[in-house]
């Protein structure tokens, strides 16, 4: 699946083994053998893997810090789900939209009291 090639570790472990030519090309130096154009990593160019990997950090971020500010609020089966969305099963995407529908849920049962 798409979603677990540009997971957070795949990148990070990418962007460990190219850290020379990424700092380099941030830099604006040249790397013998390496040209601008034909520099690919995971099949992004450097300047889209840069930004395809800050996106997945920041997303991340996200999805960890709406769990733990919802932690008390958000049903059992939301925080399992959640959980399970940061390391990998499902992604941070997941953890966001649990955490969203279980806001809901609770707020739904208290406006029917």
């Amino acid at each position: 699946m798409i979603f677990e090639k540009y997971s957070l570790m795949n990148m990070l472990n990418e962007y460990r083994k190219n850290k020379d030519l990424i700092n380099s090309y941030l830099h604006g130096e040249k790397i013998e053998g390496f040209d601008k154009n034909s520099s690919v990593i995971m099949g992004l160019s450097i300047s889209l893997f840069i930004l395809v990997l800050l996106l997945v950090i920041i997303i991340q971020i996200w999805a960890l810090v709406l769990l733990v500010r919802y932690w008390n609020v958000i049903p059992l089966i939301s925080k399992v789900l959640g959980v399970l969305g940061l390391f990998g099963v499902g992604g941070p995407l997941l953890t966001i939209i649990v955490v969203y529908v279980g806001i809901g849920s609770k707020k739904g049962k208290r406006k029917r009291r």
